[in-house]
């Protein structure tokens, strides 16, 4: 499980920071289906090797630069909007990984403060949060809205550790 978790100087867990696709949430395969069908509505007939570009957490304007090259914000707006209702048609498979429910629930019970940093856009992070009922989970949620450079660039989590009050630079801050 891809996150990351902070204890304080006792040794508590005290927080906790969780991507959201494919780790909370099991939606790589309906992004996967979702980009294969939009790219080859623009004749880009693309391998399964070739979509692995998408499950890397980028931003979705460097998706589409991958796939078409350079492009003004308004083809970047234009193709994500395209993509996206492809998602949409396909989204209602998406579910919440197998046992995290359970785990968001002890850690909660436990007092542990949770954060979500995803690099999903803002309207699909909420959208996809509410469906799922997951939104309640969570103190602190960063979305790609938020930050600049997409993942693997660590302002996400940055944000994420000045939104949750903790320090990135804790010597126990590691992955999970």
């Amino acid at each position: 499980m891809s996150g990351h978790k902070s204890t304080d100087q006792t040794g508590k867990l005290h927080s906790v920071i969780f991507d959201m696709d494919g780790v909370i949430v099991d939606s790589h395969p309906a992004h996967r289906r979702a980009w294969q069908q939009f790219l080859e509505t623009l004749g880009r007939n693309v391998s399964e090797d070739d979509l692995k570009y998408i499950l890397d957490g980028r931003k979705r304007s460097e998706i589409l630069s991958h796939f078409f090259g350079e492009l003004n914000e308004s083809e970047i707006r234009e193709y994500g909007n395209r993509k996206d209702r492809f998602f949409q048609q396909i989204s209602l498979d998406v579910k919440p990984v197998e046992g995290v429910l359970d785990l968001l629930d002890d850690l909660k019970e436990r007092s542990v403060a949770l954060c979500l940093a995803t690099s999903a856009g803002e309207s699909r992070t909420w959208t996809t949060l509410h469906r799922l009922r997951l939104n309640r989970h969570f103190k602190v949620i960063v979305t790609g809205n938020d930050v600049a450079e997409g993942k693997p660039d660590p302002a996400i989590y940055r944000l994420a550790c000045r939104k949750l009050g903790v320090s990135p630079r804790l010597k126990t801050l590691y992955p999970v």
